[in-house]
């Protein structure tokens, strides 16, 4: 027997679980469980400036290195600060579980201190609120929360626990501990019918322009080395949605980079597609165009782990629900029993080829582009000379992603090395996210890039990362407006309003906080702040980029939206 508090026995259970990592901001209902924290062997806190910041960090630390990590709230407004961070994990299919406190059981509905229907709020974005009541049931019930956040379609959920239970001790029995998986997600993994596979095997076997489309549950799933493989096998090219950028490596033979909205030539291969197979995506609005760009001719092939995601854009011939690297892996091992092998050079490839270099040639102003103010994608070109094969970029929302998406070239599919909010797509995810992708693999290289709109959201938790001497790479492109916006202002009206921001030496800002900081106003200067910045293993560095502030310039692309821009 071993006697407990309630936070303890959380505690005992998520060591047990294998998780490692907690982010958040401690309240004084909950002390008992960040007491026990303190002194665990295998499980540490991360300190953040905000609840949000907590959520974002435990969802970048899952998509960095595939284990689920918690994020920590007091009750009231520390729960309620985590709504938007869980609704990006929840639209994204990341699990999170959300350990909060709430008041005094006896208290409860007689306006305690900081009481609100917070559990109302956070489980709208979250696949099950588990509410402790008594402390005898705290193994059981974290058992089920990690269960639930990790199988079939992975999200968060919420633990919810009264101040009272946290404190309350119980005479546990060692065997009420016991756990039957570690830290892993998917916990397990189903296939289709094998009937369904084989049919949709034969339409990619009888297509004469197949395309893959991988989103993120490609990543979320470890399903890269089998897009890869399969791809090779069928000689077909793959595109990716933004989240999932880097299931094949952007240089291979085969990849068309991302699709949608912005892209490089990926959309011209979806359009004469006769077969499509959709792998771990919904098909939503940004990278299907509003809808527009898959052919109706193309018979669609979709495998999701979510059965409400297939059908829900289009009509899906041949409906494929199931894990992806375990459907995918089934269906390499059938074209080899078959004796199919992968082809030596395959003639789309030829085609591709052809299509990136005149691609290149169309962008060749913006990456080649040595002026000032400096040009994003030239400065991306740049970066990309002196970043490992292994860095994860992180990019925020708005158009840090839209432009490190299009201009970033992902070049290994060993693990997600691209991570983007695409979820929700909340600005400010950036940062944090660099801060929990740092302590999720504390050996690659951690870059962010982020405007100055977003970065305004989350700047303190550069203390975060020098506190826990976390020597992330954060690139903040200033233009002094929260530039997606702006440009969206500019081409539908021509005049502005609330997008406008004063220009703060952000790199200053950095020196001040403990970090490395470097201003840039030539491009001729990025060379050397890039090479500096990644010798660099003791703090942050913030290398600020002055681009321009001319609406008309501000978007990477066209964009679908907008009928006066050329």
């Amino acid at each position: 027997m071993i006697k407990l508090s309630g936070g303890q026995a959380i505690v005992k259970m998520l060591e047990n679980l294998g998780i490692e990592r907690a982010f958040g901001v401690p309240g004084f209902q909950a002390l008992p469980y960040y007491m026990a924290i303190l002194h665990s062997s295998t499980m540490k806190h991360v300190l953040v400036r905000n609840e949000q910041a907590a959520a974002f960090a435990a969802d970048a630390y899952f998509r960095a290195c595939g284990k689920v990590a918690v994020c920590d709230a007091t009750c009231g407004p520390g729960a309620t600060n985590l709504v938007t961070g869980l609704a990006e994990a929840y639209h994204a299919s990341i699990p999170v579980l959300a350990v909060i406190s709430n008041v005094v059981s006896t208290n409860a509905g007689r306006g305690a201190n900081m009481e609100t229907r917070q559990d109302e709020a956070l489980g709208l974005f979250a696949k099950d609120v588990v509410f402790i009541r008594t402390v005898r049931r705290v193994p059981e019930l974290i058992r089920k929360a990690f269960h639930t956040a990790v199988d079939g379609r992975p999200g968060p959920v919420i633990i919810d626990m009264p101040e009272d239970i946290y404190y309350d001790e119980y005479e546990f029995d060692e065997g009420d501990f016991v756990v039957y998986d570690t830290n892993t997600s998917p916990a397990d993994r189903f296939v289709p019918e094998p009937a369904r596979v084989a049919q949709a095997l034969d339409a990619l076997r009888r297509a004469e322009r197949p395309v893959m489309l991988c989103g993120g549950g490609v990543h979320n799933s470890g399903a890269q080395q089998q897009v890869q493989e399969l791809a090779e096998l069928l000689g077909m090219p793959v595109a990716t949605t933004i989240s999932g950028k880097g299931s094949i490596p952007e240089d291979h033979p085969l990849a068309l980079n991302v699709y949608g909205r912005y892209f490089r030539y990926a959309n011209e291969f979806i359009q004469k597609a006769d077969v499509l197979l959709v792998v771990g995506s919904q098909l939503a609005e940004m990278s299907t165009i509003r809808w527009s760009l898959i052919p109706p001719t193309a018979k669609i092939i979709h495998l999701e782990v979510r059965p409400e995601a297939i059908s829900k854009s289009y009509p899906t011939q041949y409906p494929l629900l199931g894990d992806a690297k375990a459907t995918l892996e089934q269906m390499i091992a059938l074209l080899k029993a078959e004796g199919v092998e992968k082809p030596a050079h395959p003639p789309v490839c030829d085609e591709i080829a052809q299509a990136a270099a005149a691609w290149r040639e169309r962008v060749s102003e913006k990456i080649d582009d040595e002026g000032t103010p400096i040009n994003i994608a030239h400065m991306l070109d740049v970066l990309s000379k002196y970043a490992p094969d292994n860095a994860i970029l992180v990019g925020d929302g708005g158009f840090a992603a839209h432009w490190s998406s299009c201009f970033w070239t992902v070049k290994s599919n060993q693990g997600r090395h691209y991570i983007a909010n695409r979820g929700q797509a909340a600005i400010g995810f950036g940062l944090p996210g660099a801060v929990g992708a740092k302590v999720a693999a504390p050996d690659k290289p951690v870059i962010t890039l982020s405007g100055d709109g977003g970065l305004g959201y989350s700047v303190m938790e550069l203390e975060t990362a020098v506190r826990n001497k976390l020597p992330i790479i954060l690139i903040v492109v200033n233009n002094q407006c929260f530039g997606y916006v702006k440009a969206l202002e500019h081409f539908q009206f021509g005049e502005y309003i609330a997008v406008d921001l004063e220009d703060v030496n952000y790199a200053e800002m950095a020196k001040v906080l403990g970090c490395h900081g470097v201003r840039i106003t030539d491009p001729k200067d990025l060379d050397a702040a890039f090479q500096d910045a990644f010798r660099r293993t003791d703090v942050p560095s913030v290398i600020e980029v002055l681009v321009t502030t001319d609406p008309a310039q501000m978007l990477p692309g066209k964009d679908n939206r907008l009928k006066n821009q050329k």
